[in-house]
């Protein structure tokens, strides 16, 4: 008996011990990580909220890989006042997390490309102004222009995919397989643009 619980006990803390060298929690169903997510514990003191487009699933695993990383970038979301930020390039934790502000005029969408990347993740969300992003999966599109190494990006041939309407107060998170073209216009003409775009590397 006493062996037997010795064995339960060797068993138990090694899973405890895999679950901490690989950051992740055991979640499994769709219906768990549905549930981490709309709880919303991952986001911190963040304003703003979610864009139902964000892959939970995705967005789950790359959390719990690269949590030190993720933490960092809501904890600077939630501290920052973007209103007054100047437009630049702001290193969080080196090369691996940073923030980029830009400022344009929305164009239409005929004039731009559906483009990825692989070794970052994009949250992205607007200041002031409004915006829409194509979104589309990757995998569905012809290559344009083939992917640069030292820019991480690739271009693809331009296709009609969802267009979500990106304006003061919500966040979108797009993955390596999320090909995405921002920028465009709303309504019927360009108008100016505030936005904001955090790099988060991803765990090879």
């Amino acid at each position: 008996m006493n062996n037997l619980r010795i064995l339960v006990l060797f068993v138990t803390s090694l899973s405890v011990y895999a679950c901490q060298q690989t950051g992740k929690d055991t979640v499994t169903s769709d219906e768990e990580i549905n549930t981490w997510f709309e709880r919303k514990e991952w986001l911190g003191n963040v304003a703003l909220a979610p864009d139902p487009s964000i892959n939970r699933v995705v967005f789950y695993n790359e959390y719990h890989q690269n949590k030190e990383l993720w933490d960092k970038a809501f904890d600077y979301m939630a501290t920052t006042d973007f209103d007054s930020l100047p437009v630049g390039e702001y290193p969080l934790v080196g090369k691996d997390l940073f923030v980029k502000v830009t400022a344009y005029e929305t164009v239409d969408s005929s004039i731009k490309d559906y483009e990825s990347h692989r070794q970052y993740t994009d949250i992205q969300f607007v200041v002031s102004g409004a915006e829409h992003i194509g979104l589309d999966n990757r995998d569905g599109l012809s290559i344009k222009t083939p992917y640069s190494e030292p820019k991480d990006i690739e271009f693809y041939e331009e296709k009609e995919g969802r267009n979500l309407l990106a304006q003061p107060g919500t966040f979108f998170i797009f993955f390596p397989s999320d090909a995405h073209r921002m920028g465009l216009v709303v309504g019927s003409g360009p108008s100016p643009v505030k936005k904001v775009v955090i790099k988060v590397k991803n765990k090879e």
